[in-house]
């Protein structure tokens, strides 16, 4: 039987957000083994996390250096010997049979890497999150649509969410890869500490097969960053978008595609 690890990266969750993920975790119809690596500089808050995975009885890695998101998750799996990763938000309510699903994919279709589900809005609208892979064109579009609806619509929008099927961008709030892929591509690139790095991954995948996305997967998604009201966080991201169209352009040029052209180390490093 395949052997699945989920990992779950914790900075300042609300404490009833990130319970409400780890109790759908517990409840999965899927045998899996789950860890929470925690970021938090808040002794007060890891403590609070130690506290409630002891509970629950699922690992914990607290009292760590905040390298960011993905150094996190590519920790967690350099940890691990599973066949399978999933890579879960904290803000994330998991379908009991998602992960089935994804398996399900995963094992029919031989070029599959990254394999995504389909994300919700607690209210039950539709994460609008399958996209074209993230350039400086696609991004623009993006943003001209949200300011003119009727005349930009881009990829996401007309994607059908009840089809299972190829797609190029797969967000990094919840995928299941293998672990055998996921180290082939090097992990996530360390150099974002936030925002781009899936689509990085996602983009670097698409060198050694497809990315997928399960319409009957469900997961739940919070999304409660709100980069309007967050400036940090908006520059996090812009700095970011900025680094990721630097990279594309270079391995355009270079053809150094899977790896990280500019990384000094490994990404486990």
């Amino acid at each position: 039987m395949a052997s699945i690890v989920l990992g779950i990266v914790v900075f300042n969750t609300i404490p009833q957000v990130l319970e409400k993920t780890l109790q759908s975790v517990l409840a999965l119809n899927t045998q899996l083994e789950s860890v929470v690596l925690c970021n938090s500089k808040d002794e007060e808050y890891q403590i609070y996390v130690e506290s409630l995975c002891k509970k629950l009885a699922i690992k914990c890695f607290a009292r760590r250096p905040n390298k960011g998101f993905g150094a996190g998750h590519n920790e967690i799996v350099q940890g691990t010997n599973s066949d399978w990763y999933v890579c879960c938000n904290p803000d994330v309510v998991i379908d009991t049979e998602a992960i089935n699903h994804l398996l399900e994919v995963a094992e029919s279709e031989s070029d599959s890497v990254l394999i995504a589900p389909r994300v919700e809005f607690p209210d039950g609208r539709i994460q609008k999150l399958s996209r074209r892979h993230l350039s400086i064109t696609t991004w623009a579009h993006r943003q001209l649509w949200r300011i003119w609806p009727n005349f930009f619509k881009p990829f996401e929008e007309k994607f059908d969410y009840t089809l299972t099927q190829r797609t190029e961008f797969v967000s990094g709030c919840f995928f299941l890869i293998s672990r055998k892929h996921f180290l082939s591509l090097g992990g996530f690139d360390q150099s974002y500490f936030l925002y781009a790095e899936d689509a990085d991954l996602s983009y670097r995948s698409r060198f050694i097969g497809s990315n997928y996305f399960v319409a009957k997967a469900l997961v739940v998604h919070e999304w409660s960053t709100d980069l309007a009201s967050d400036p940090k966080a908006l520059r996090i991201e812009l700095s970011s978008l900025g680094k990721f169209f630097l990279r594309r352009m270079f391995r355009s040029v270079s053809g150094n595609f899977r790896k990280f052209p500019f990384a000094s180390r490994s990404p486990f490093d």
